[in-house]
């Protein structure tokens, strides 16, 4: 379970989130599954709470197009998809589908 007394939250080796100082209410519309989803897992355990969880995804997210935008200037450009897949398949995830981000 993530917890914000956890934090930096160690995700992969070298990676990790760091809890913003100020916070803000923002209203989110999600659909009638997603917040029993969210609601099931807070109740279970899984996660803190929908607001944690949710922060916790955008900082990944953002933290990922950081580093493939880092990466890119590197490399002078967009790494190469057969790579990107190598790269998950390394990490146990699927190869990318043709409409998704890296």
């Amino acid at each position: 379970m993530l917890h914000s007394g956890d934090f930096p939250l160690r995700i992969l080796p070298g990676y990790s989130l760091h809890v913003a100082k100020k916070t803000r209410t923002v209203k989110l519309t999600v659909p009638e599954e997603v917040a029993a989803t969210l609601e099931h897992w807070t109740e279970t355990g899984v996660i803190e709470s929908p607001s944690q969880f949710v922060a916790d995804a955008v900082a990944r997210r953002s933290s990922r197009e950081e580093s493939l935008t880092r990466w890119e200037q590197a490399i002078g450009g967009h790494p190469l998809a057969e790579l990107i897949d190598r790269v998950r398949a390394s990490h146990g995830l699927p190869p990318r589908t043709n409409d998704s981000a890296a």
